[in-house]
């Protein structure tokens, strides 16, 4: 876990694979594309903690948060002591496919 702003987070493990493999297919093609993609997550889960309840609400009880920039959506969850970055999910990946997370 890691602290950011009011909530503490940490990331599903299935979420920190999609993160990675994210920032492979980019670096691969761009390096510096890769850290952008790293920066704007970083930025999109710090705005997550300073108020996780200000973003919609989502499938399977969980909140949705649109990256700026990017083709991604940060899926999460609000537990009594953190926020739990279920997916990281490309937006041309079939809604819920990360349901079984929660």
């Amino acid at each position: 876990m890691v602290a950011r702003g009011k909530f503490l987070h940490d990331f599903h493990p299935e979420a920190e694979r999609e993160l990675l493999a994210a920032g492979r297919w980019y670096a691969d093609r761009s390096e510096s594309a890769a850290i952008k993609l790293y920066e704007a997550i970083k930025y999109s889960v710090s705005q997550i903690c300073e108020s996780p309840r200000r973003w919609p609400e989502y499938l399977h009880s969980t909140h949705k948060y649109v990256v700026q920039g990017l083709p991604y959506l940060i899926i999460y969850r609000t537990l009594v002591d953190r926020v739990q970055i279920i997916a990281v999910a490309h937006t041309r990946r079939k809604p819920g496919y990360w349901k079984d997370r929660t």
